[in-house]
């Protein structure tokens, strides 16, 4: 989940931060594989939010505003807080 400022709550799955690391070190480290990348961020919630917020555009990868549905701009908004939610 992440927290912008203004309140707003947006949630994207921990799947897709992980499979966008995977995909990244999969092509740049040949010592590793897919799955295990994958798995790596699955089971470490820091690593998931470290590489979303250091080597991803979170908001181009849709994520849903819990309260509405809806998708606004979100290229310029400021991150509050995150964390990682079972939801």
């Amino acid at each position: 989940m992440i927290e912008l400022e203004d309140g707003r709550i947006y949630s994207i799955p921990v799947k897709v931060i992980a499979a966008n690391r995977a995909d990244y070190y999969v092509k740049n480290d040949k010592d590793t594989t897919w799955d295990e990348e994958f798995n790596f961020v699955m089971s470490d919630d820091d690593e998931a939010i470290d590489w979303l917020f250091n080597n991803m555009n979170w908001y181009e990868h849709n994520p849903k505003l819990e309260e509405e549905g809806q998708m606004p701009d979100l290229s310029e908004a400021t991150v509050e807080d995150t964390y990682v939610s079972e939801k």
